[in-house]
Order: structure tokens, then C-alpha cells, then sequence
């Protein structure tokens, strides 16, 4: 597998060869006290049984190796077989350019292909960039260790502890994406806008939700045909529609949906229908909720 990413970086499979190569990266994360308690650089042969034999990956430039991304079992027991703890390092030269999160993306789509059902990463509370950028690609933080461990520098840290749950993978195997997690993005900018109590249902083309509730009348529509009668109005939003229509007996859709994007810094408005749900988010905010929801594992579709 080799794939040339938007940022110039390619990425392929890690050999032995690059065994070196990683190693000085790995040293220069420990130089770094930030991304290990390991105060010692292993040998090559010490790191290559620590860390499972497949979804090894390396980020090149021009050739060079300036970057790895790897996963180490989290338990040898059979029931953690799909389970596993990732690590990416880069190179210096190769930090704040992409390269990390094409390679962790790149590590999440191979491990889904190896049937690995559940990535966990931990990371130190002040690596804020290691942690945005696992949240950004469907990572969520479930827990935090107080001070466990130490950087070589002597400084005692705590540790967010983030996990990442596959919606391809599960521990009978492979499976395709269900209706459910298919996000269909409209082309059109939407409004939410409140008319006065009681209103009638304004006669525009264009509104997707009416609703009286007893103690105010509200609607969503396309900005372009919002009446003057509006009261006030929220306007500037995209919408994402699931594929439906959705059974009812289904769970945690919208939840996990809104628990993405809120992961990702992304404020949105939710509606539930009959057959489906609709998620919308500000203009301003669409690059990011697109990057959120397709590292969630949600397959989105352009109208």
C-alpha cells in the first residue's frame, strides 16, 4: 500500500528496513518529554515484538521516513484480539503539516481492515495537539489517569485516556456501514425562525419542520425562502440527513452523531422526523464537521 496524501507526504507500508529510521523518531518523541514515559530507546528487535506485526504504517517525503504509526495488543488474552493501542510519531520537520493526521487516519482505515473493533490511545493532558487531532478523526476521552507516570525530564504527568469505536468492525467480523450511518449533506443553507403564537404554517416552499409547541411556533426552511413574518430568525446553516427511513427500535443514532461533532468543537442543531433524523450545522463550521463525522466512521454523501 502506498498513498501520496494532499499535503505532499506519502505513506506506506513500514518494512524492516525502516527499523532505524523509526527508532530516531521514537527518540526524538522521548527528547521531547511529552510523548512517552519511556526514557530509553529500545532496540529495534525490543520495539518490533512489542508492537503487532500488521497496521504498521510510515509517513515519507522525498523518501525519507519522517514519520510511523503502529499498534501494540492491549492484552494477549483472545477476548482483547481486536483491541489494540495505537502511537503516531513525526519527525520535526514533518510536525504541524498534516502528515499526523493523514497517518493516523490512514492507521485507523488498516486496523479496521485487520478487524481491530477498538483503537485506544493515551496521551499526556498537556499534549492538547495529539488530543485534538484523535478527536478530530472520531476519538472520544473516556478517562483520565492522575499523575501514573514521568517524563525523562522528572515531571509527573496525567494521562487522557481516548478510545476509538469502529462502526465497520465488530468481534464477528467485518460488516458494511448500515443505512443508519449514512449522512446524506444538502446543498442549500437552511434557517430555524420563530413566527408568533399560533401562526399558521407560512405558505413558502421549502420548510422542512413546522412545530407548535403551546408556548412557541417555530420552523426550519431554506434561508432563501424565509417570509417576513419571521420574529427572529438563526440563518447560515448546513444540514446532514440520515439515510432513512430508521426503525424506531433503533439506538444512540443522533447521540453518537451530536457526540462527534461536539467532540470536534462543532455546535449544532438536531431534528428528529418520522423516518429520519437531520443534523445542522453553522457554514462556518462545515469543513470540520465533515472531518469529524467521516473519521466517526460515517459515510457521507454529497446531494
Amino acid at each position: 500500500m502506498t498513498r501520496r496524501d494532499v499535503s505532499g507526504f506519502s505513506i506506506r507500508e513500514m518494512t524492516q528496513e525502516d527499523g532505524q529510521a523509526v527508532l530516531a523518531i521514537y527518540a526524538q518523541g522521548i527528547r521531547g518529554n511529552l510523548a512517552t514515559f519511556t526514557a530509553d530507546v529500545p532496540d529495534w528487535e525490543t520495539w518490533d515484538r512489542a508492537h503487532r506485526p500488521d497496521c504498521r504504517l510510515v509517513l515519507t517525503e522525498e523518501g525519507r521516513v519522517v514519520g510511523f504509526a503502529a499498534l501494540m495488543p492491549v492484552s494477549a488474552a483472545a477476548g482483547y484480539a481486536g483491541a489494540a493501542e495505537e502511537s503516531v510519531y513525526l519527525d520535526a520537520s514533518a510536525v504541524g503539516r498534516g502528515g499526523g493526521k493523514a497517518l493516523l487516519a490512514a492507521l485507523i482505515e488498516t486496523s479496521e481492515a485487520a478487524g481491530v473493533w477498538t483503537l485506544e490511545a493515551v496521551i499526556t493532558a498537556e499534549n492538547l495537539r495529539s488530543i485534538a487531532l484523535h478527536q478530530a478523526l472520531g476519538f472520544r476521552v473516556v478517562g483520565r489517569r492522575e499523575r501514573p507516570g514521568f517524563t525523562p525530564d522528572g515531571v509527573w504527568h496525567d494521562t487522557v485516556i481516548l478510545e476509538r469505536r469502529s462502526r465497520r468492525v465488530r468481534p464477528d467480523g467485518l460488516r458494511d456501514v448500515p443505512d443508519a450511518l449514512r449522512l446524506t449533506l444538502l446543498p442549500q443553507l437552511f434557517c430555524v425562525a420563530k413566527l408568533p403564537l399560533g401562526a399558521s404554517m407560512p405558505d413558502v416552499p421549502g420548510i422542512l419542520v413546522f412545530a407548535e409547541t403551546g408556548t412557541e411556533t417555530s420552523f426550519l426552511c431554506e434561508e432563501r425562502f424565509l417570509p417576513e413574518t419571521a420574529l427572529d430568525r438563526e440563518t447560515g446553516f448546513r444540514a446532514f440527513r440520515a439515510e432513512g427511513p430508521l426503525d424506531f427500535s433503533l439506538t444512540g443514532i443522533l447521540a453518537d452523531i451530536t457526540a462527534q461533532l461536539a467532540a470536534a468543537q462543532v455546535s449544532v442543531f438536531a431534528v428528529s422526523t418520522f423516518d429520519t433524523d437531520w443534523v445542522l450545522v453553522r457554514q462556518e463550521k462545515l469543513r470540520q464537521a465533515i472531518r469529524a463525522l467521516a473519521g466517526g466512521g460515517y459515510r457521507l454523501i454529497q446531494e
